[in-house]
C-alpha cells in the first residue's frame, strides 16, 4: 500500500506498483530448504491412505474420501512451493472473480440508464453488435472448427464433444475489452459510442450465461459416445 500511494503521488501510473511488487516476489528459493517435517507428515499419511483404498469401483463415499485426501496432499505440497507460486494461486480467486471484474467495468466508461436498454433493443446498431457477440461467435467458431476437422488440418482432443466446443464458442461472445476498444475507434466521441458500449455490454452478459448453462448441463460422461 506505501508502495502504491507513493507511486501515485510522483504522478507515475499507480499500476506499475503492481508491476514492481510482482517483480520482487521470489519465483525460486535461493537455496534449497529442509521440507516442513509436518507438511511431510501430512503427505506420507495421504499417501498410505490412498494406497489402502480399493481400486475397483467405488460408492460416492470412497470417491469423497479421496478427494479429501488428494485435498490435503495439494495443500501440504503448496506450503513448501516458492512464494510467487503460494501468491499466485491463494489471490487468484479474488483477481479472476473480483478485482479484474471490477477493473474492467469501471475503467469501461458505461452509463447504464433503465431507459438505454430498451432503446438498445430496438437500435439497428446495438442489435448488429449484440448479434454478432452472441450468434456470430458461435457460428464463425464452430464453423472455423468443422473446416479444418474436414480438411483434415486438425482432430479434436480426446473425449471432446461438439457440445462441449459450441460451450466455448459461445464463452467467446464476452468480447468486453477489445470490442470497447474497436468501438472506440469506430465511433470516437459520437453520440453511437455510448450505445455501442451498451450493446456490448448486454451481448457478453448474455454470451456468458448461455455458455454458462450450456456447459453446466453437458454431460461430460457421455463424451466418448458423441
Amino acid at each position: 500500500m506505501l508502495l502504491w500511494y507513493f507511486v501515485l503521488q510522483s504522478g507515475i501510473h499507480a499500476t506499475i506498483a503492481g508491476v514492481l511488487a510482482a517483480a520482487f516476489v521470489p519465483a525460486a528459493r535461493r537455496r534449497p530448504l529442509p521440507i516442513d517435517s509436518v507438511a511431510s507428515e501430512e503427505i506420507r499419511h495421504g499417501l498410505d491412505v490412498l494406497e489402502q483404498k480399493p481400486e475397483h469401483k467405488e460408492s460416492w463415499e470412497l470417491v469423497d474420501e479421496r478427494e479429501a485426501e488428494l485435498d490435503q496432499i495439494a495443500a501440504a505440497a503448496v506450503r513448501q512451493s516458492a512464494p510467487l507460486y503460494r501468491l499466485e494461486h491463494g489471490i487468484h480467486p479474488w483477481s479472476a472473480f473480483v478485482v479484474l471484474p471490477l477493473f474492467a467495468l469501471f475503467n469501461a466508461g458505461v452509463t447504464i440508464p433503465v431507459g438505454g436498454l430498451s432503446q438498445a433493443l430496438r437500435n439497428p446498431l446495438a442489435l448488429g453488435i449484440m448479434i454478432g457477440l452472441f450468434l456470430g461467435k458461435q457460428i464463425g467458431i464452430t464453423s472455423a472448427i468443422w473446416l479444418v476437422l474436414r480438411l483434415g488440418l486438425g482432430r479434436l482432443p480426446k473425449g471432446a464433444t461438439w457440445r462441449q466446443l459450441w460451450g466455448g464458442a459461445a464463452l467467446a461472445g464476452i468480447g468486453f475489452t477489445m470490442s470497447i476498444f474497436i468501438a472506440s475507434l469506430a465511433f470516437g466521441d459520437s453520440p453511437e459510442l455510448e450505445l455501442a458500449k451498451l450493446a456490448i455490454l448486454i451481448g457478453s452478459f448474455v454470451s456468458a450465461v448461455f455458455g454458462v448453462l450450456l456447459l453446466r448441463y453437458t454431460p461430460a460422461g457421455r463424451a466418448s459416445d458423441e
